[in-house]
C-alpha cells in the first residue's frame, strides 16, 4: 500500500510517495515518486456553504449530478474555503493552481506541488485516487471506510450528505 511521506529539506517540506516492502525480515520505505514540494494551506472561509458553490439547490444537485461531478465540486469547495478562486476552468491562490480536468497541482511556474490541507494532502496522484474512487470491501461499512479514506488522505472534508450521495452513485 503506498501512502505520503513528507520530509524537511533546508527548511522546507517535500513530498514522496512510497511503499513499505520487507527487505532481510524487515520494513522498509521505498520511494516510488517524487511529489512535489508541500504548501500547507490555513482555512480562510469558514462559512462558505457548499450550496453557493454548485449554485443550486443541495436536494436537486445530489440527484442530478454524477460522481464525477460530485467529487470534483467536494475537492472545489475544499480549496474556496481555504482562498482558492475560480479562474475559468482552475483554482488559483497566489502562486499554486489547481486543474480538476487534467487532475493536476502545480506551481506557476509549472512544477507539481503538494497542498497540505487539514489532515491529508492534495496532489496529481490524490486528485487521480478521489476520480477513480471504486468500493472494495465485503459490505458497505468496509466499503464507506475506503471511500472515505481517499478524502481524507486528499486532505477533503466532503460534507456527509455529498459523502452519502457519491457513496450512493458508486455502489449503483
Amino acid at each position: 500500500m503506498s501512502y505520503i511521506r513528507t520530509k524537511k529539506i533546508s527548511g522546507s517540506r517535500y513530498a514522496y510517495l512510497v511503499d513499505n516492502v520487507w527487505e532481510d525480515g524487515r520494513s522498509r520505505q521505498k520511494v516510488r515518486k517524487y511529489l512535489g514540494k508541500v504548501y500547507a494551506l490555513k482555512k480562510t472561509k469558514g462559512r462558505l456553504q457548499f450550496s453557493s458553490t454548485v449554485g443550486q439547490d443541495l436536494d436537486e444537485y445530489m440527484e442530478e449530478a454524477k460522481a464525477a461531478s460530485l467529487t470534483g465540486d467536494a475537492a472545489r469547495y475544499e480549496l474556496l474555503k481555504h482562498g482558492f478562486e475560480q479562474k475559468d476552468e482552475l483554482l488559483v491562490s497566489g502562486k499554486l493552481v489547481v486543474d480538476m480536468k487534467a487532475r493536476r497541482v502545480y506551481s506557476r511556474k509549472d512544477k507539481d506541488v503538494v497542498l497540505g490541507l487539514n489532515e491529508g494532502y492534495l496532489c496529481e496522484e490524490t486528485l487521480n485516487g478521489i476520480f477513480s474512487a471504486k468500493l472494495f470491501g465485503e459490505d458497505d461499512r468496509e466499503q464507506g471506510l475506503g471511500l472515505a479514506r481517499l478524502f481524507v488522505d486528499a486532505g477533503i472534508q466532503i460534507p456527509k450528505e455529498i459523502f452519502i450521495s457519491l457513496f450512493s452513485k458508486l455502489k449503483q
